[in-house]
């Protein structure tokens, strides 16, 4: 492969601080696509400067950052965006090292006794029930009141592989694992809050209760529930995931905003705007 003259005297120009040679490298860097990360990444190997190093390191993030906010603005278009692509890309922009492959395989092994086991010939209270059993049983999926701070059980992709959630994330996780196996659950808006609920040929059949172990609950025991703490009741309105992806990026941003990172709650405030202006969470300074 002969050497990428271009991109050589791109890299030299990493370290001057005049803002129109800085914009001037990004946008040309950005027009060569994303295969300049892949590119970058081979001079860095080669690359003896430390300082340098460091250098394309900041470059390959910013690029990594940009081209992700791209697809997510992209998949915000789509009137039905993909849950199962959307938390990849938004665990991707807080992670920029985060590899398709491993993602794939990661929720590849968790659902790989769910494939199995469930199928068309089983009913939805089937379903469920093997869902839950593999879920809260087999896989040992936690829900605690972790500290919202705590990167490794709020970040979806970490608590995944340490099946120790916090709420918020515990929830999207089951939702996502689902989803991937068809377990046809979604969101309800109902009281101010997100139901789940599992949906069959456009009806709600049943609801169900994924923080005490994936509980069946009829609308007349919900209805009651919610009467009892003192909530007013309502209509019942199924969403699609595009609320589930808010929700995610609502809880990066207050996590963030805890650690006082102004870098990442800024960008996941980019990626909340292509969502529109709905917002679901109410959290508190306390968490």
């Amino acid at each position: 492969m002969g050497v990428d003259l271009e991109l050589k005297s791109l890299v030299a120009l990493f370290d001057d601080t005049d803002e129109t040679v800085i914009t001037a490298v990004n946008e040309r860097m950005l027009g060569r696509g994303v295969s300049v990360i892949g590119d970058l990444y081979s001079i860095y190997d080669r690359e003896k400067s430390i300082q340098t190093r460091e250098y394309i390191a900041d470059r390959i993030r910013f690029l990594s950052e940009e081209f992700t906010l791209d697809d997510l603005d992209r998949l915000a278009d789509v009137e039905y965006p993909d849950l199962y692509r959307g938390i990849f890309l938004i665990s991707k922009l807080i992670n920029p090292g985060l590899d398709e492959i491993y993602y794939d395989d990661l929720v590849g092994i968790l659902t790989g006794d769910m494939r199995r086991e469930i199928n068309d010939k089983k009913t939805a209270v089937e379903k469920i029930e093997i869902f839950n059993h593999i879920f809260y049983h087999r896989l040992l999926f936690r829900c605690r009141e972790y500290p919202i701070t705590r990167e490794s059980t709020t970040v979806i992709t970490s608590a995944m592989s340490s099946r120790h959630c916090y709420p918020v994330t515990f929830v999207l996780i089951y939702f996502l694992l689902a989803r991937v196996v068809g377990v046809d659950i979604f969101p309800v808006l109902f009281a101010g809050s997100l139901v789940p609920a599992y949906i069959e040929k456009q009806k709600v059949l049943f609801f169900i209760d994924i923080l005490k172990d994936g509980a069946i609950q009829s609308e007349d025991k919900l209805r009651h529930l919610i009467h009892k703490e003192g909530m007013d009741g309502g209509v019942f309105e199924v969403r699609e995931d595009r609320v589930l992806l808010v929700l995610y990026l609502e809880l990066l941003f207050y996590m963030y905003s805890l650690h006082n990172d102004r870098k990442m709650s800024d960008l996941i405030t980019k990626a909340l705007t292509m969502f529109g202006s709905e917002n679901f969470l109410k959290m508190n300074d306390e968490q």
